[in-house]
Protein backbone atom coordinates (compact mmCIF):
# COMPACT_ATOMS: atom_id res chain seq x y z
CA UNK A 1 0.00 0.00 0.00
CA UNK A 2 2.62 2.71 1.14
CA UNK A 3 5.04 1.81 -2.55
CA UNK A 4 1.78 2.84 -4.61
CA UNK A 5 1.05 5.84 -2.44
CA UNK A 6 5.06 7.11 -2.88
CA UNK A 7 4.89 6.11 -6.50
CA UNK A 8 1.22 8.61 -6.60
CA UNK A 9 3.21 11.27 -5.00
CA UNK A 10 6.41 10.86 -7.33
CA UNK A 11 4.02 11.38 -10.26
CA UNK A 12 2.92 14.52 -8.94
CA UNK A 13 6.85 15.49 -7.61
CA UNK A 14 7.67 15.34 -11.44
CA UNK A 15 4.16 16.28 -13.14
CA UNK A 16 4.52 19.78 -11.09
CA UNK A 17 8.02 20.50 -10.52
CA UNK A 18 8.94 23.92 -11.73
CA UNK A 19 4.91 25.20 -12.04
CA UNK A 20 4.31 28.50 -10.34
CA UNK A 21 0.78 29.03 -9.46
CA UNK A 22 -0.90 32.31 -8.54
CA UNK A 23 -3.91 32.46 -6.70
CA UNK A 24 -6.90 33.13 -6.96
CA UNK A 25 -7.33 29.11 -8.00
CA UNK A 26 -10.11 27.07 -6.92
CA UNK A 27 -9.67 23.86 -4.67
CA UNK A 28 -11.25 21.12 -6.18
CA UNK A 29 -12.16 17.69 -4.27
CA UNK A 30 -14.32 14.57 -4.41
CA UNK A 31 -14.94 10.77 -4.68
CA UNK A 32 -14.52 9.10 -8.00
CA UNK A 33 -15.76 5.28 -8.44
CA UNK A 34 -16.38 2.99 -11.49
CA UNK A 35 -18.63 0.33 -11.21
CA UNK A 36 -20.13 1.36 -7.53
CA UNK A 37 -16.56 1.52 -6.18
CA UNK A 38 -13.98 3.65 -5.50
CA UNK A 39 -11.33 4.24 -7.87
CA UNK A 40 -8.23 2.50 -5.58
CA UNK A 41 -5.22 4.63 -7.02
CA UNK A 42 -5.45 7.31 -10.03
CA UNK A 43 -5.41 11.29 -11.15
CA UNK A 44 -7.60 13.71 -11.58
CA UNK A 45 -6.43 16.40 -14.64
CA UNK A 46 -8.17 19.62 -15.10
CA UNK A 47 -7.67 22.34 -17.53
CA UNK A 48 -9.79 25.55 -18.74
CA UNK A 49 -11.56 24.52 -21.52
CA UNK A 50 -9.95 26.96 -24.26
CA UNK A 51 -13.01 26.58 -26.67
CA UNK A 52 -15.16 28.40 -24.32
CA UNK A 53 -12.39 31.04 -23.77
CA UNK A 54 -10.86 29.98 -20.67
CA UNK A 55 -7.61 30.06 -19.87
CA UNK A 56 -4.86 29.17 -17.24
CA UNK A 57 -2.87 26.61 -15.79
CA UNK A 58 -3.82 22.68 -15.59
CA UNK A 59 -4.69 21.48 -12.24
CA UNK A 60 -3.88 17.73 -10.75
CA UNK A 61 -4.86 15.48 -7.90
CA UNK A 62 -4.08 12.01 -7.12
CA UNK A 63 -6.53 9.49 -6.55
CA UNK A 64 -6.32 7.45 -3.56
CA UNK A 65 -9.19 4.98 -1.89
CA UNK A 66 -11.47 7.30 -4.42
CA UNK A 67 -10.80 10.46 -3.13
CA UNK A 68 -8.95 12.91 -4.31
CA UNK A 69 -8.00 17.04 -3.82
CA UNK A 70 -5.72 19.97 -5.69
CA UNK A 71 -4.04 21.25 -3.09
CA UNK A 72 -4.76 24.94 -2.87
CA UNK A 73 -1.63 26.42 -4.65
CA UNK A 74 -2.15 24.07 -7.63
CA UNK A 75 -5.95 24.66 -7.42
CA UNK A 76 -8.16 24.58 -11.02
CA UNK A 77 -9.17 27.59 -12.96
CA UNK A 78 -12.61 28.41 -12.59
CA UNK A 79 -14.87 28.85 -15.39
CA UNK A 80 -15.65 25.75 -17.84
CA UNK A 81 -13.32 22.95 -17.59
CA UNK A 82 -12.03 19.66 -19.25
CA UNK A 83 -11.80 16.53 -16.50
CA UNK A 84 -9.74 13.51 -17.50
CA UNK A 85 -9.70 10.44 -15.02
CA UNK A 86 -7.28 7.92 -15.20
CA UNK A 87 -7.69 5.04 -12.61
CA UNK A 88 -5.66 2.05 -11.81
CA UNK A 89 -5.65 -1.42 -10.22
CA UNK A 90 -3.53 -0.19 -7.07
CA UNK A 91 -2.09 -3.80 -7.56
CA UNK A 92 1.59 -3.76 -8.35
CA UNK A 93 1.94 -6.23 -11.14
CA UNK A 94 5.02 -6.71 -12.64
CA UNK A 95 6.54 -3.35 -13.60
CA UNK A 96 3.13 -1.73 -13.74
CA UNK A 97 3.92 -0.46 -9.99
CA UNK A 98 1.00 0.90 -9.59
CA UNK A 99 -1.24 -1.28 -11.04
CA UNK A 100 -3.37 -1.95 -14.51
CA UNK A 101 -5.57 0.82 -15.78
CA UNK A 102 -9.25 -0.21 -14.62
CA UNK A 103 -10.95 1.92 -17.79
CA UNK A 104 -9.56 3.71 -20.87
CA UNK A 105 -8.96 7.85 -19.56
CA UNK A 106 -12.71 9.07 -18.80
CA UNK A 107 -12.78 12.70 -20.45
CA UNK A 108 -15.82 15.38 -19.61
CA UNK A 109 -16.44 18.59 -19.27
CA UNK A 110 -17.93 20.99 -16.31
CA UNK A 111 -17.89 24.25 -14.60
CA UNK A 112 -15.70 25.09 -11.74
CA UNK A 113 -16.95 27.89 -9.19
CA UNK A 114 -14.84 29.53 -7.68
CA UNK A 115 -13.74 28.83 -3.92
CA UNK A 116 -13.83 25.42 -2.90
CA UNK A 117 -15.97 23.20 -5.61
CA UNK A 118 -17.24 19.42 -4.73
CA UNK A 119 -16.63 16.83 -7.67
CA UNK A 120 -17.50 13.96 -7.79
CA UNK A 121 -16.79 11.75 -10.41
CA UNK A 122 -18.88 8.54 -11.51
CA UNK A 123 -16.89 7.05 -14.47
CA UNK A 124 -19.26 5.28 -16.78
CA UNK A 125 -19.99 1.58 -16.79
CA UNK A 126 -19.79 1.67 -20.61
CA UNK A 127 -15.92 2.30 -20.03
CA UNK A 128 -14.49 -1.40 -20.48
CA UNK A 129 -11.70 -2.83 -18.17
CA UNK A 130 -8.42 -2.06 -20.34
CA UNK A 131 -6.93 -5.46 -20.61
CA UNK A 132 -2.99 -5.86 -21.28
CA UNK A 133 -1.38 -7.68 -24.28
Amino acid sequence: MVRHLGGVAAILAVTLAGCGRDKGLSRVQGFVTWRNKPVPVGMITIEPDSERSNRGPQAIAAIEKGQYATRPQFGAVSGPVIVQVTGLSGIQEGESFLGVPLFPPHTFKTEISKGTSILDIVVPEKSPPTTRK
